[in-house]
């Protein structure tokens, strides 16, 4: 029963992605096949990239509104670089989110490329075409990849973030120092900064990098938590097929056997036929 509403959670997921027909397609067909782990791992797959996409939706929002911030904000006095400083990261951040939605869509067009060879494998040589079809889609290593990657890109966000925060708190020590000179020309005493919160540009500048971290963060934990799956699947699928023989070994074993079975049948004739003539000499 559980099975059965595994499957038809995979059929009925609406998150499946229409740039992925033949993904769907061969989902379809692994699900009427009953190749139930198959299924999970390509609608996993399918999830993944939709979700990531959703997700940078979500970062070139936080952008735009960062952008409008960033175009209002004012150079602090003794800081004239702030401004293009956090310019040129955004900039960064920008080109990092596409190069990431550029990535996403490369590996649907990969995928769905795959999954047509093994449809069209499949309407031809029927479920034989879909063994090791995790294999054939190269899910583990293109999990294994993201993976790789989204380690590096995740160390980078943190970075990024610290340097914001180094931003701002220099930015704060200009203003105050300003604020702090006029006092003094009045005959005030100085005041010291206080604990800032975590509101305003700053953290609003922080926000797309926070998003872009958490992206990675999930991405990384999903990418490995799958590789261990399909791995498994991998191995269940090497295990069945152990110690099993193709139709073309068989047949490749019988010609050797036959050729070999026919060389000693000649032999064996060879050696009648010169026992026959000393029989006959003797004979004489």
């Amino acid at each position: 029963m559980a099975r059965q509403m595994e499957l038809e959670h995979i059929e009925a997921d609406e998150r499946m992605s229409a740039a992925m027909p033949k993904v769907e397609e061969l989902l379809q067909i692994l699900i009427e096949t009953n190749q139930q782990q198959a299924a999970q791992s390509v609608a996993f797959m399918m999830e993944f990239m939709d979700s990531m996409e959703g997700q940078l939706e979500s970062v070139n929002q936080e952008l735009q509104a960062v952008r409008s911030e960033l175009n209002a904000l004012q150079d602090a006095p003794g800081a004239p670089t702030i401004k293009e400083r956090l310019t040129n990261m955004i900039k960064g951040l920008e080109q990092t989110a596409a190069s990431l939605q550029a990535r996403i869509k490369e590996m649907k067009d990969n995928l769905n490329e795959r999954a047509g060879q093994v449809v069209d494998n499949f309407k031809k040589q029927g479920i034989k075409a879909l063994a090791g079809v995790t294999q054939t889609l190269g899910l583990k290593a293109m999990l294994s990849s993201i993976q790789t990657s989204f380690e590096t890109r995740f160390a980078k966000m943190e970075d990024s973030i610290g340097q914001i925060y180094e931003v701002e708190r220099k930015y704060r020590e200009s203003v105050m120092h300003v604020k702090n000179a006029g006092r003094t020309l009045i005959g005030k005493e100085t005041q010291k900064e206080a604990a800032y919160p975590e509101k305003g540009f700053f953290a609003n500048m922080r926000k797309p990098y926070q998003s872009m971290k958490n992206i990675y963060a999930l991405g990384m934990a999903e990418a490995k938590r799958a590789v261990i799956k399909v791995e498994r699947l991998e191995q269940a699928g090497k295990q069945a097929t152990k110690g099993k023989t193709s139709i073309a070994e068989k047949l490749k074993k019988f010609k050797v056997d036959q050729d070999k079975a026919d060389k000693e049948g000649v032999r064996n004739l060879g050696q009648a036929d010169r026992q026959n003539g000393k029989g006959q000499e003797y004979g004489r």
